[in-house]
């Protein structure tokens, strides 16, 4: 009785955790960072990540002084080891495509759905931002870096 009982509660608490894996939010890395802040003259914008079911990711990009340019379209998002995703683009309570201002204390939010979409694909582990002209700052690309974040 007492091993059937063990046993009960052990697979409950698998159970459990793997619930709340595939219903929680947790917060993501960028670069080793939970914040990665960019600076541009005066503006400063900063990048958070969230991952949501193990199957998402919301890339938060605010404007926490000034404004900056940011073109959906320049955005170049690779994802491995398989680099099968969709994306799409929200700001203000709506979605966007194209460019968009970001003005200061707003924030535009990129959600990534890098969800298995075939039966034998590989899981995806994590998401790779190379740096160019999706985000303008006086003129000149704002992230010269490549942003890296991790999914596990």
């Amino acid at each position: 009785m007492y091993k059937k009982n063990r046993l009960n509660i052990v697979l409950c608490s698998v159970l459990l955790s793997l619930s709340l894996y595939a219903c929680g939010t947790y917060s993501l890395k960028l670069n080793g960072q939970k914040k990665y802040i960019e600076k541009c003259y005066e503006n400063e914008i900063e990048f958070k990540a969230m991952g949501i079911r193990g199957t998402d990711c919301v890339i938060y990009v605010k404007a926490l002084k000034g404004e900056v340019d940011f073109y959906t379209d320049s955005l170049n998002i690779i994802t491995y080891p398989n680099n099968d995703f969709r994306v799409w683009f929200g700001y203000d309570g709506g979605k966007i495509f194209g460019h968009q201002i970001i003005k200061e204390n707003k924030t535009l939010e990129c959600h990534i759905s890098y969800g298995h979409f075939g039966v034998f694909a590989p899981v995806t582990e994590g998401i790779l931002i190379p740096p160019n002209n999706f985000i303008m700052c006086d003129g000149k690309p704002l992230v010269t870096d490549t942003i890296r974040i991790s999914l596990k």
